[in-house]
């Protein structure tokens, strides 16, 4: 799923199998400091530095609204994962 971005919504990945990257915009989540960056395309809009997140069974990535976002698959398997869209107050 490409980097993109929800204004007024906020989405959660559950991941259940596979192996990936997630990405989140520098800045929006403060836990992902020290994790390498790249600069990825966002959908449409512009480019944003995003921190790298190795993902597996189990991890949960969740962004808020307004964040920058995206997920890949790395391995030679399928990446499958449960994406939770809700809107926010």
């Amino acid at each position: 799923e490409g980097t993109h971005q929800h204004i007024g919504s906020e989405e959660l990945y559950y991941i259940v199998a596979g192996e990936g990257e997630a990405y989140m915009a520098v800045g929006d989540d403060p836990r992902t400091a020290g994790y390498p960056t790249t600069v990825r395309p966002v959908y449409g809009l512009f480019e944003q530095e995003c921190a790298v997140l190795p993902v597996k069974p189990g991890n949960v990535i969740f962004t808020k609204s307004g964040g920058v976002h995206g997920i890949r698959n790395t391995g030679d398997t399928p990446l499958k994962f449960i994406a939770f869209l809700y809107h926010s107050v």
